[in-house]
This record gives structure tokens, sequence and C-alpha cells, in this order.
């Protein structure tokens, strides 16, 4: 499958480090990812490629990384789950 690399963030940041910040950025630091490269926009794209993956369940995702009260946009979930 061709697409940008990203793309496989998405998988990885909610499989295997399931919203913990710590390891995101160890992942993503890992990566080569530079801070000033996650940004607002790459945190949506992320969103974005999460609502898109083939294997994105979001049902699942909900059960292993619980949505606090007042989160109500994808917005405010790209904030939540891929800043690190």
């Amino acid at each position: 499958m061709f697409g940008h690399p990203e793309f496989e963030f998405s998988w990885a940041g909610v499989q295997l480090t399931r919203g913990d910040k710590r390891l995101l950025g160890a992942l993503l630091d890992g990566y080569g990812l530079p801070d000033t490269a996650r940004d607002t926009a790459f945190r949506r794209r992320l969103m974005a490629y999460t609502l898109l993956h083939p294997y994105s369940v979001m049902k699942w995702y909900f059960d292993w990384m619980p949505v606090p009260c007042g989160v109500t946009t994808f917005e405010q979930l790209a904030e939540l789950w891929w800043a690190a």
C-alpha cells in the first residue's frame, strides 16, 4: 500500500502507546520526528489517518483510551491522543 509515512503512526499510536504521551513521544523521537513538526496540523492529520486506517475500530480505541467529559470534537480528540 502506498501512502504518507505518517499514516502508520495512527496504528502505532493507538495500538502500542494507547494514549501514553511519554511512549508516543519516544516513538516519534525514535523515528526522528523533531518536536517542531508535532504541531496542531500534525495531530489533526494523525486523527484523520486514525479514522481512515483499514484496521481502525473506534469503539476499541474508546475502550482503551477513555475520553474525558467535554471532549466532543475530533479536533479535541486529536489534541488529547496525539500531543507528544
